[in-house]
């Protein structure tokens, strides 16, 4: 694994009277389009991956199904009905049966009409071939295999990364534990840690005094800056539900996490707004995954000429490539003036492209 990842350590700080003051400059986390930018535009489309792109992000987070005649398709929920005119489910129908499809039948504009149901308007659901030569050089690819039985769906992406030497250009990840041990029997996937996994250590940590029993050895980790939890106790006459929106990422969770690892790469999902993105920079992480590029991304100062531009050279094909990414985009936006000072939690943070100071 390459060492070139920054280092883990976390900011440094000094303190008078009430103000808490970093003196350690964090770059900001690569921003990624979660299902291509699922507030913007009809999630998993390639309508919503071009416009994410052009927003700036750094990449795209997919979630893939395989069709009955084996092809890696662009859909998330079980059935069809969710999200387009049809039903079922992707593994009973072929692609050919999909292609008449209506992916945005169901999302709502910001209007708060049903635009994409127009003839004009209607967006198909991709193959993951087609999304692959979408996206240029240099962009971050994540495949999220949402599909059981996971033998399936596994077989399906395996050829088509075969099929175009696409193994180094993606990262993958399944919430399913089958899925995960499946692609880590071949070699070249570079396959998160398990999410069961990742998410005993988080709670453990929380939990159990900072308790920090093991560090992850696979390519990468991923999960939930927050997330809704339900925290049970077991007892003799039945159990006791607490429901909690939990942030188990915090710092001391991170340096855990990269004690046996400086360089492992994490992944922070759910951050869709400056607060959150702020949490997550101070926090180290090398990626995060936003609903909506269109709105987020202009908060933020709008993009750099080199990412709007498709012009960076293709660093991010290996995991040195997060920091080669944030790199050259903040060597990109040397002339930007900073786009945000924020008073929070008594800490003077001042936002520029690409950092936090």
């Amino acid at each position: 694994m390459s060492g070139g990842f920054a280092s883990a350590a976390g900011l440094a700080f000094r303190t008078s009277t009430n103000t808490v003051e970093t003196h350690a400059r964090r770059q900001l986390p690569l921003l990624i389009a979660h299902r291509g930018g699922t507030a913007d535009y009809p999630e998993n489309t390639l309508l919503a991956i071009e416009q994410s792109l052009k927003a700036g992000a750094d990449g795209v987070w997919m979630s893939v199904q395989a069709t009955q005649d084996g092809v890696p398709v662009l859909y998330r929920p079980k059935d069809l009905r969710e999200l387009t005119n049809g039903s079922g489910a992707v593994a009973e129908k072929t692609f050919e049966e999909l292609s008449g499809l209506n992916a945005g039948y169901h999302f709502k504009s910001a209007d708060g009409t049903h635009s994409y149901r127009q003839a004009d308007k209607a967006v198909g659901i991709p193959a993951v071939e087609e999304a692959l030569k979408l996206i240029p050089e240099g962009k971050q690819i994540y495949l999220d295999l949402k599909q059981t039985p996971a033998k399936h769906v596994v077989e399906a992406v395996s050829k088509l990364l075969d099929r175009h030497g696409a193994w180094d250009k993606v990262r993958l990840y399944s919430t399913d534990e089958d899925t995960v041990r499946l692609l880590r029997n071949d070699p070249r996937a570079q396959v998160a840690e398990s999410r069961d996994r990742t998410r005993q250590r988080l709670a453990e940590h929380a939990l159990e005094g900072g308790a920090c029993k093991s560090v992850p050895a696979k390519p990468w980790v991923g999960f939930e800056l927050k997330r809704k939890m339900i925290l049970t106790e077991m007892f003799t006459l039945g159990q006791g539900d607490s429901p909690v929106y939990a942030q188990l990422w915090t710092q001391s969770a991170v340096d855990c996490f990269r004690k046996g690892r400086p360089d492992l790469p994490i992944v922070m999902f759910g951050v869709n707004t400056q607060s959150d993105l702020e949490t997550a920079t101070g926090l180290g992480a090398h990626a995060v995954l936003i609903d909506s590029p269109r709105k987020l991304i202009p908060q933020l100062g709008g993009t750099s000429p080199a990412l709007a531009n498709n012009q960076l050279p293709g660093y991010a094909l290996t995991f040195a490539g997060y920091d080669q990414a944030r790199t050259a985009r903040a060597a990109s936006s040397k002339s930007v003036s900073a786009c945000e000072i924020r008073q929070q939690a008594g800490r003077r943070t001042r936002w520029v492209r690409g950092e936090i100071e």
